[in-house]
């Protein structure tokens, strides 16, 4: 292995082929849960097919083995038996033949051949039954998961990752989870599945790789998503709802091309699977209306929404209006089968699974700080004697705030800063004024297009009453708690896709395309740093730089805790900020292993 290592720090093709290999392998394991999982939620419909149907698998598959390594992770760390565990069963899901091959199975279109699903109803098939729209659907897999590999294949300079998301990934990999470990230091709070991925993607190579591997499967579904609606825009094969994407063609490449490819960071990940839910409404929802929610594809709806919630808080918008929204499209159901209530209980039962990951998320997250959703006081009722402070909650949101308009902002600059200003000059004014820009071209070419075609688009908007409302409604709260783009870009670009699914089709073939090749300019000059930046070994860490000082702090029982700018490398405890003094109390087993870190308050 460590000549593989330095290989692969040598020459950087050979890293990046690594990387596609693993972000590939890791894939196919997703998509093998994902077919798992929605043979419980039901069938998907039938006109999701070929390449777009592997998407939504993998993007689906996040939710079982999101569940097992918050399970697993109570017993074990993640980089011993429940990486390769969760990986070989995801892969054997992959493979096995009549899951693979027939008639509902993984690649198959609701035929019962296997000649069918080999030819027709392929892996990437479009719906024609020509090796030709099979082979173009491979091709456009190959090329969206070479393409992330090669922005991904650079140095992590990401600050947070260096900061924290690392050093908490450590933990999971190394360790089972610590009752109170948030105690050593408040960035150790944050309950998010996408740490916990990277911890069981992290077998057998160590945290390094699956820091940097954990967005890959994420990005090339939505890849293969976008750029395969794109296509079809520019072919005029497209339906409405192929529009949707083209506003978020900014949202991917920007995490692709810019330097967060690299890193665990959860903002832009957990948007894109936003946008993939809203999309799916938007794409299925219209013809069953609100009773859409009590369908198969509901169901499929809801656990995306929970992979969002779960990988990112500000997310959590679009899983309460899903619950909302299951809770009155059940009773509506109800009330039609008034006599048999059996549909309601079946569609409760298939829900199944997801109220078990939303459980292990939400007592993995008690375990960690005393808080389910920290730094929501929610759930706080269950005091324990690990439980973080009752101010710090509070801070850390007024510290989010403040980091939200511009690094090292005080708390009271932002109270006191108008509202205008924080959109116009904080950290997303880029965003911000794309967004707006967008919105406001969107709406003079709507207009446009009305006067000009006398087109009724009033049909189209009552249709499109829910998955707006749910981007509406999202965007909303997020703003009226954190005055940035940064934590609701899902909902916004929701927004716009449904006003470009609602003019688009309407276009003429010059401006449509027109309108195409004018938001992939804008998409492109919108990033910043396209260079790449020296390659480094995901197998085997470099030596970091010899820190100035490293503090070490003593706790109440003589354990010694390390301060350092480099805490990825500086043995274990160490953190790069110490909140609480020598206050600590670490309880230990009889073995010597950390059991319980609480302030003895």
């Amino acid at each position: 292995m460590k000549g593989l290592s330095i290989l692969t720090a040598e020459i950087p093709a050979f890293q990046m082929l690594f990387l596609f290999l693993f972000i590939t392998c890791w894939g196919l394991g997703l998509l093998g849960w994902g077919a798992a999982l929605q043979r419980v939620l039901g069938a998907l419909p039938e006109s999701l097919r070929g390449a777009d149907r592997m998407a939504f698998l993998i993007l689906l598959g996040h939710v079982p083995v999101v569940t097992m390594g918050f399970l697993c992770h109570l017993a074990a760390p993640l980089a011993g038996w429940p990486g390769p565990l969760v990986l070989g069963t995801g892969l054997g899901f992959c493979l096995g033949s009549r899951l693979c091959l027939q008639g509902d199975g993984l690649f198959g279109d609701g035929r019962t051949t296997r000649r069918s699903s080999l030819q027709g109803g392929g892996l990437f098939d479009d719906g024609r039954t020509t090796r030709r729209s099979s082979l173009q659907g491979g091709v456009l897999f190959g090329g969206v998961a070479f393409f992330v590999s090669l922005f991904a294949a650079r140095l992590m300079v990401h600050g947070d990752t260096g900061g924290y998301h690392a050093q908490a990934i450590m933990w999971m990999a190394e360790e089972p989870v610590i009752r109170g470990l948030a105690n050593v230091t408040s960035v150790f709070s944050y309950n998010t599945s996408w740490w916990m991925l990277a911890g069981l993607m992290s077998w057998p190579w160590g945290a390094p790789l699956g820091a940097v591997s954990v967005s890959g499967p994420v990005l090339v579904a939505t890849g293969v998503l976008l750029w395969g609606a794109l296509l079809r825009v520019l072919r005029r094969e497209a339906d409405g709802a192929d529009w949707f994407w083209l506003p978020a063609l900014y949202l991917w490449l920007r995490q692709v091309v810019g330097l967060n490819t690299p890193s665990p960071t959860t903002d832009i990940p957990a948007n894109l699977v936003v946008l993939s839910a809203i999309w799916f409404v938007v794409r299925f929802g219209r013809a069953e209306g609100f009773l859409f929610i009590t369908t198969a594809g509901g169901r499929s709806f809801l656990a995306l929404a929970l992979l969002a919630a779960t990988a990112k808080l500000s997310a959590s918008p679009l899983l309460a209006c899903g619950l909302v929204w299951l809770v009155g499209g059940g009773l509506v159901l109800l009330l039609k089968n008034s006599r048999n209530a059996i549909p309601v209980f079946g569609h409760a039962l298939r829900l199944m699974p997801l109220a078990l990951c939303g459980v292990a998320y939400l007592f993995h997250g008690w375990l960690l700080s005393g808080y389910p959703l920290f730094p929501s006081t929610l759930g706080g009722a269950f005091p324990a004697p690990w439980q973080l402070p009752a101010w710090l909650p509070d801070f850390t949101v007024e510290r989010a705030r403040s980091w939200a308009f511009t690094y090292g902002a005080s708390a009271e600059i932002v109270r006191t800063t108008p509202t205008w200003k924080l959109w116009l000059y904080g950290q997303s004014a880029l965003t911000n004024l794309l967004v707006a820009g967008s919105a406001a071209a969107g709406a003079v070419l709507g207009a446009g297009v009305l006067m000009k075609t006398r087109t009724n688009l009033w049909p189209g908007i009552r249709s499109l009453g829910i998955p707006a409302g749910l981007s509406l409604l999202g965007l909303a709260w997020n703003l009226s708690q954190v005055p940035s783009l940064r934590f609701s870009a899902g909902f916004a670009f929701g927004i716009l896709g449904c006003a470009f699914v609602l003019v688009g089709p309407h276009l003429p073939v010059r401006p449509a395309r027109a309108v195409v090749a004018v938001w992939c300019l804008l998409s492109f000059l919108a990033l910043s740093k396209l260079a790449f930046a020296r390659p480094v070994s995901f197998l085997r860490p470099p030596a970091p730089p010899v820190p100035e000082a490293v503090v070490e702090r003593f706790t109440r029982e003589g354990d010694r805790i390390r301060v350092s700018p480099f805490p990825w490398f500086a043995p274990k405890p160490a953190i790069v900020e110490f909140e609480f003094d020598e206050n600590l109390k670490i309880l230990r087993s009889p073995k010597g292993k950390i059991l319980e870190i609480h302030s003895g308050r």
